[in-house]
């Protein structure tokens, strides 16, 4: 068996007597439950159709309808109704209830253990994570083939612990979404390029007090980042917080070992962060009024700052800047990063002027990231996620074009040739009689 401390994935291995292999290597895995929303459940039942393929595990198999699709949607009726027609003809699980995500969530986790290896579709895998057990996010071919056999080939992914530290008096119900969105930018920005080939686990003791919705929520980070899955651990404390939601083995709770071993580790501490606005005031400070804000930045350098907001109230805190004076910079004083909740939020930034004031002071403005969606919204985040960065590039470039032009021929009017300027003219016209000389117009 394996020697030495062990990571939460090593664990879950442990438990169903394999030996976690290095990073990229490939193991066959047993799988103990499937999860199958509606849409990507009908995909997987057209597979099985065509393959005539047995289901080994009908008692642990399950597809899934949470809510009523509208009339509108006619693709969603037909692959709830596709579904509801399968489970009757196989005999399997189906929950048909139209009551919500909350409810929903409970619900499943009580049927899932800690420790478990468990397939699902991508709606899914947040739940599976977040109750301690192996999310195995796969295609819908792969999906059927694990169906009739009850394992599954897997590419062993590297290792990223992230461990979160909360205010003790840190209540995150207000702020849960825009704690998940700022968790994700710190771990897409440490990872960068290489965050698809991690499995996340997050820890501290924080995670504790969470309830299971709100573990939920923060796996969320995997639809958001496109990492292989968010794992959270199961111990004592968060299974004595969550016991009659858990189903599980008190005695095979799933968490590290302390000094385990990972191929990458990061710390995101709200503590000594502090965030100004309207999100993560109960993880760091809330600065809402114009003296709280004066006398921290003025009295001490605070470090690293993020203000997650809407236009609304990223344009409140600019004018707040701006009743300084011309004299404040914000490099001097703190290290200020801006990120407008949606993309609405940063069009409208640009169009009331408060992004280009806040590049003019000297604060670094992310790109919005994407809030968890509901379970039937089905596209490509990562895909969708790259364009609108390039959009928000396209806009701010063009906006700062339009700004020199503006100056330029304000310079213009009033007489002020600055050198630069005028050396631009005089080339500009060189190569427009040097173009006609060419062509023979001249």
């Amino acid at each position: 068996m394996n020697n030495g401390p062990l990571t939460l994935l090593g664990k879950i291995l442990q438990n169903y007597g394999l030996q976690l292999p290095k990073a990229s290597c490939t193991v066959e895995l047993p799988i103990s439950f499937w999860l199958m929303d509606p849409i990507n459940g009908s995909l997987i039942i057209d597979q099985i159709r065509e393959k005539y393929i047995t289901i080994c595990k009908p008692t642990f198999t399950y597809f899934t309808i949470d809510f009523k699709s509208k009339k509108g949607n006619e693709h969603l009726v037909k692959c709830q109704q596709k579904c509801r027609n399968f489970c009757r003809e196989r005999s399997l699980n189906l929950i048909d209830q139209n009551i919500g995500l909350s409810p929903f969530v409970q619900l499943y986790s009580r049927r899932l253990k800690a420790g478990q290896i468990c397939v699902s579709t991508i709606d899914q895998i947040s739940l599976t994570g977040s109750v301690g057990c192996l999310p195995l996010k796969l295609s819908a071919h792969s999906i059927s083939y694990s169906l009739g056999t009850g394992k599954i080939w897997w590419k062993v992914p590297k290792q990223c612990q992230v461990r979160i530290k909360l205010a003790k008096n840190a209540v995150v119900n207000q702020d849960l979404t825009n704690l998940t969105i700022f968790i994700a930018n710190k771990i897409q920005e440490h990872l960068g390029e290489e965050c698809d080939h991690f499995l996340i686990e997050l820890s501290g003791d924080c995670l504790d007090n969470f309830t299971n919705e709100q573990r939920f929520s923060l796996c969320g980070i995997t639809q958001m980042i496109s990492c292989v899955g968010v794992i959270l651990p199961i111990n004592e404390k968060s299974f004595k917080k969550n016991q009659q939601i858990i189903s599980s083995d008190p005695k095979k709770l799933m968490f590290a070992d302390p000094n385990a071993k990972y191929d990458s580790q990061m710390e995101i501490n709200f503590v000594s962060t502090q965030a100004w606005g309207c999100s993560l005031h109960s993880c760091g400070g809330n600065f809402r009024h114009k003296n709280q804000l004066l006398q921290t930045l003025k009295g001490k350098k605070v470090g690293t700052c993020y203000l997650i907001a809407n236009s609304n109230t990223i344009k409140h805190f600019v004018s707040l800047f701006q009743e300084f004076g011309s004299d404040l910079k914000i490099k001097k004083y703190v290290s200020l990063f801006v990120i407008p909740e949606t993309i609405q939020d940063y069009q409208r930034c640009i169009q009331n002027g408060s992004l280009q004031i806040l590049l003019e002071m000297g604060a670094n403005v992310m790109s919005p990231s994407i809030i968890l969606f509901g379970l039937n919204n089905k596209f490509d985040i990562s895909t969708e996620n790259e364009k609108n960065k390039k959009e928000q590039e396209k806009e701010i470039v063009e906006e700062k074009k339009n700004l020199v032009e503006k100056e330029e021929f304000l310079n213009l009017y009033a007489g002020n040739y600055s050198p630069n300027w005028l050396l631009k003219v005089l080339w500009c016209s060189l190569e427009t009689i040097s173009n006609a000389v060419i062509m023979g117009k001249l």
